[in-house]
């Protein structure tokens, strides 16, 4: 199992998006206007910080994240922090490897949940949205 991300890339122009071996699908719009910061995160710990990954509107990049899919009964939204900063997180959790040896299943790797988090730092004027396509359909703006 795989989570693809593409960000920027000629058939995705000014958006991001995550796609699982499940068909479950995330997409976000990076296009900006001025006084904001849009972009996303993929890292180990839900409040973002050392993100293992990173993309914004300036960085064309695609991204293969091998034993990971998202959950798709897992999502958490942030309304403005204090700080101006709009978030919304989802899951990715890791889908072991087994092999039999001698007659016995062993698990051969255990990966750490990542979380993947949505954000627009704004100061209300600008939003972004977003789309979710998993168990159910979620539409928002950040």
């Amino acid at each position: 199992m795989k989570t693809r991300i593409w960000n920027l890339t000629k058939a995705f122009p000014g958006k991001v998006n995550f796609i699982d071996s499940n068909n479950v699908i995330l997409g976000y719009d990076l296009n900006q206007s001025c006084c904001e910061n849009a972009f996303w995160t993929i890292g180990e710990s839900q409040d973002g910080s050392s993100p293992l990954h990173r993309g914004d509107n300036e960085m064309e990049q695609e991204i293969e994240l091998d034993g990971y899919r998202f959950d798709p009964k897992y999502f958490e939204r942030i309304e403005d922090d204090g700080n101006e900063r709009y978030v919304a997180i989802f899951k990715l959790i890791h889908a072991s490897e087994f092999k039999w040896v001698d007659g016995k299943l062993l698990d051969l790797v255990k990966l750490p949940e990542l979380y993947l988090r949505l954000e627009n730092h704004h100061n209300g004027y600008y939003s972004h949205g977003f789309t979710f396509r998993g168990e159910s359909t979620i539409e928002g703006s950040l």
